[in-house]
């Protein structure tokens, strides 16, 4: 890119030169020289819109901007590393709504350019790459100097499908990698636009991937389509050299064997083995293969071990075979193995094997020693050292938490050691109602034994009473010493009563009218509120405010309300505000959407709309200049009907509003409010249109066909018979029949059977009914056996009502929770993560149209605990949703005509569901402390 000089009177300014010479050297590893700016040069500052409703996120300034320089279309950024809170959020929250940011746009919908500004670890700053450019490669200034943040309501952040393998620079960058958005794997027809997967990095792997050697790289964005298909060379563009350099590097050192692809949450999305063969016959396709029975040797999976553990690097179940199908198992050696469990760290055990032909064939796995996890119930007095806790720090953070850390006093027998501190206990998985510390720190103490800033989380871990601190010596792993502290307050004040309104133009307003504060542990904190933003009622407009209360111990509540100041009397609808172009038909019927045109000025920004009723007199002079008659509501000189308190005008700028079903006929003024001021239109709301019936299709009869019956039986000619109509539903009541039949003689008899829907669609249906005489003839002698006849041919078997789908179960050794499903690629990517394969929980039905006896099974998800659920109850998965949950769509289907059945445990612990077809299974988890729920659903066999 172009890095530009600005003049001032007094010359050069210093800090345009720093930025040369940082993002330079970034960029290219030299220093490139550009012509100077013209003498019309311009500002380069960008505003930054948080594009939410008129609302600003929590802890953001309320009209942040990138410093810059611009000359015509030209744009140099002013990147510091103390602007990342302003152009690099990590999220949002405007009163308790959370969000997840995933970049900034040109357009506020999202379908403008996008800025990325890419974090680079290696220089602790912040680069271009990633931003539009003009034609001569310069940075693309943001039309009308604005940046529009975009936000979507859960993460989806996942993953590529497969790994590769590459021989090359060339090859590494033109590999074409598929991205997913998981979320799109369940439900495809999601709102958002957009998923974002965080920024993108290169990592060189050794015997582990370092966060220092990462590279930026572009983020991976995906359309709705919920895929998107990108090299690593176009995710580098205007890093081209720099990331060749990297690469080379990559190939020429020997210890560096892949290169991981990741976000900045250090997650894998996918691994790219570098291929370095040491001679023709390793690793080729001739060569042996290991099994897949035993331990993953991916390379790009890591075995867990507990420090001071014992470790064989030659598991059970590890299996290879030759080309020819040949099991040489017993050839496998352990070519390398530099595993010490005696010291924390990474290691890799590699592995060997060769064929009678002299084929070879290797593989490496990674081995993490950590510390080891200790139930809580080892935590006894024996090993309480009262005051190892020598003082606890509580920080306020400006997000509303508190952050507790802990100066440790170990003793001077720990003197300059290093020790490992777990900070809380969690929830153990596996043992329901217990806890466990499995979440350590490692500090060193000092000559003293004096550990001075431990812990550092969040008292949202922490629980009110006594909370504990557990330390390990890392030089001797069985050695426990524990002590507590107390926690008094946990959650921060609650705001009520400063919800999004309107209110009349010239009207007093008191924001702190009707708006409180408390806290669950301080009482009423309603005068220690504070209040930012002005509402000057003399003006129609959009205005926010903000609410901020803290409670004694730091836990902070900051509260964003948006106010729209409306003209009420007719003498306020002034010609000067009046916009006769935003609505390009003056009459609208109830219940029919509107565009009204507001200007692409205001293309962005937040607006209100509402419909204020006109006066009795101010209606009969607007209809008395009308052509036609109309017949008028009675007058209502306080109506006002909210079409919506605030949305986003369109790029053309448009809004589009819905005028309510009940919205009371009459003449309206249409009032749009934005930041600053208030337009208006004239707006006449007529009946809603009267549509005929479009109903033509028949009710459908079943249960209606001929049938003999015998001499005296008894018959009930509506006994089986039912009636459905594809618009009004079960019309089974409403049959008609013509007919009899008398069953005391033999005879036929004819019936017609009648059914008519609400659209007066009537179908007809006749059956023949057979009246038999009755067998009176007694029995006869029994005769002889008669010789036995030829088997016949074994009939085929039927077609089975429906096709069976595997539902796969998954097992995660860390949290200790069960998933199912039936994506085999889902399935996969779980292995790949460490999960544990427990094969095929049950079977579920495949979607089949024609299949009347299909109910479908919903998949929530709950982003605060991990767990997911599954159930055939809709209103079970509408309540979860309105508590949060995600709503993962439709996960597969059960025919109620099955037979196998599928239990449902739940643990109370946890909040966990696991489903089984094994009643062994199902009672001795329920004899553990699981609710037993009984039965989910059906199964396939």
């Amino acid at each position: 890119m172009r890095v530009h000089y600005r003049h001032t009177n007094t010359g050069i300014v210093g800090k345009i030169i720093g930025l040369l010479c940082a993002l330079a050297m970034l960029l290219t590893g030299a220093l490139v020289a550009s012509p100077a700016y013209a003498a019309d040069e311009s500002n380069g500052d960008v505003q930054l819109d948080w594009n939410w409703g008129g609302h600003t996120p929590e802890g953001k300034d309320a009209h942040p901007v990138i410093k810059g320089t611009r000359n015509g279309d030209d744009w140099t950024p002013e990147l510091k590393k103390t602007d990342e809170n302003t152009f690099t959020p990590n999220g949002g929250k405007v009163n308790n709504t959370s969000r997840y940011f995933f970049g900034w746009n040109s357009k506020a919908d999202g379908t403008g350019d996008w800025y990325d500004f890419v974090r680079n670890d290696t220089t602790a700053g912040y680069s271009t790459v990633g931003m539009p450019k003009t034609a001569d490669g310069a940075v693309k200034f943001p039309a009308g100097g604005k940046l529009y943040a975009q936000w979507m309501d859960s993460l989806s952040s996942f993953p590529v499908t497969q790994d590769y393998t590459a021989n090359s620079v060339d090859e590494v960058k033109s590999l074409k990698l598929r991205a997913y958005a998981a979320i799109s794997q369940f439900e495809p027809d999601v709102d958002s636009s957009w998923f974002f997967s965080g920024d993108l990095y290169v990592r060189a792997c050794m015997e582990s991937c370092q966060s220092f050697t990462n590279f930026p790289l572009i983020p991976v964005r995906y359309s709705k389509s919920g895929m998107e298909t990108f090299t690593l060379a176009s995710k580098a563009a205007g890093n081209e050299q720099a990331f060749d350099k990297f690469l080379t590097k990559a190939f020429a050192d020997k210890s560096v064997t892949s290169l991981q692809i990741g976000t900045d949450s250090n997650s894998n999305i996918a691994i790219i083995a570098l291929h370095k063969p040491a001679d023709t016959k390793v690793n080729v396709p001739q060569s042996p293969k290991f099994g897949t029975r035993g331990p993953s040797l991916s390379g790009n999976s890591t075995e867990i071990i507990q420090l001071g553990s014992q470790y064989d690097p030659r598991p059970d179940g590890l299996t290879a075979i030759d080309a020819q199908g040949n099991d040489i198992s017993s050839r496998i050696t352990v070519s390398s193995n530099n595993v010490d469990t005696s010291k924390l760290g990474r290691y890799t055990v590699e592995y060997r094997v060769v064929d009678d032909q002299g084929y070879v064939a290797t593989a490496r796995k990674n081995i993490r020693v950590i510390m080891p996890t200790v139930s809580a119930d080892k935590l006894t007095e024996d090993n309480h050292v009262k005051g190892l806790i020598k003082e606890v720090k509580a920080q306020k953070s400006g997000s509303g938490y508190v952050y507790y850390s802990f100066v440790l006093n170990l003793g001077v027998a720990y003197a300059n050691t290093q020790v490992a501190v777990y900070p809380f206990a969690s929830r153990d998985f596996l043992h329901p109602g217990q806890y466990e510390y499995r979440e350590s720190q490692t500090h060193s103490a000092d000559k003293d034994g004096i550990v001075t800033n431990a812990g550092g989380y969040g008292d949202s871990v922490y629980q009110v009473g006594e909370n504990r601190i557990m330390v390990i010596p890392m030089s001797d792993p069985s050695k426990i010493m524990w002590d507590s502290f107390t926690v008094t307050d946990v959650k921060a004040p609650v705001i009520s009563g400063a919800d999004d309104t309107s209110v009349d133009l010239n009207a007093s307003f008191d924001p702190k009218a009707g708006v409180t504060a408390s806290d669950e542990t301080d009482g009423d904190l309603t005068k220690s509120m504070t209040i930012d933003g002005t509402v000057d009622t003399s003006k129609a407009g959009l205005y926010e405010v903000n609410y901020v209360v803290s409670d004694k111990i730091g836990h902070r509540t900051r509260w964003s309300r948006v106010i729209n100041v409306v003209p009420t009397t007719d003498n306020e609808f002034t010609q000067n505000t009046k916009n006769p172009q935003m609505t390009p038909s003056a009459t609208i019927r109830q219940g029919d959407k509107m565009i009204a045109s507001v200007g692409k000025e205001h293309a962005g920004e937040s607006v209100g709309a509402y419909a204020q009723k006109k006066t009795q007199s101010q209606q009969a002079r607007t209809s008395a200049s009308r052509t036609r008659a109309r017949v008028l509501a009675a007058a209502d000189t306080t109506s006002r009907i909210t079409l919506t308190n605030k949305t986003t005008v369109s790029d053309d700028g448009t809004i589009t509003v819905t005028v309510p079903k009940d919205m009371p006929v009459g003449d309206y003024y249409l009032v749009v409010t934005y930041p600053g001021g208030m337009m208006w239109n004239d707006l006449t709301v007529t009946p809603a249109e009267t549509t005929t019936p479009t109903d033509t299709t028949k009710p459908v009869f079943k249960g209606i066909s001929d049938v003999t019956i015998e001499q005296g039986a008894t018959f009930d000619p509506l006994s089986g018979v039912t009636a459905s109509d594809d618009t009004d539903g079960d019309l089974t009541k409403s049959i008609k029949v013509e007919g009899t039949v008398d069953t005391s003689k033999p005879g036929t008899a004819t019936l017609t059977y009648t059914v008519s829907d609400k659209a007066g669609n009537t179908a007809t249906a006749t059956r023949t009914v057979t009246v038999k005489a009755k067998d009176t003839t007694g029995p006869t002698d029994p005769s002889g056996p008669s010789e036995p006849s030829q088997p016949s041919q074994p009939s085929q078997p039927s077609t089975p009502t429906a096709g069976a789908v595997p539902v796969y179960r998954l097992y995660n050794y860390n949290s200790g929770l069960h998933h199912y499903t039936t994506s085999a690629f889902e399935r996969d990517d779980l292995v790949h993560r460490g999960w544990r394969d427990e094969g095929t929980s049950f079977k579920a039905a495949a979607k089949d149209d024609k299949n009347t006896n299909l109910q479908p099974v919903y998949r929530e998800y709950n982003p605060n605990d991990g767990n997911h659920n599954w159930t055939t109850d809709k209103n079970e998965h509408d309540d979860l949703i309105q508590r949060g949950w995600r709503d993962e769509g439709i996960a597969w289907y059960t025919d109620t005509t099955a037979t196998v059945t599928v239990y449902r445990l739940y643990n109370p612990n946890s909040g966990e569901h696991v489903y089984t077809t094994s009643k062994y299974e199902y009672d001795q988890v329920g004899a553990a402390g699981w609710r037993q729920e009984g039965t989910a659903w059906m199964g396939l066999k």
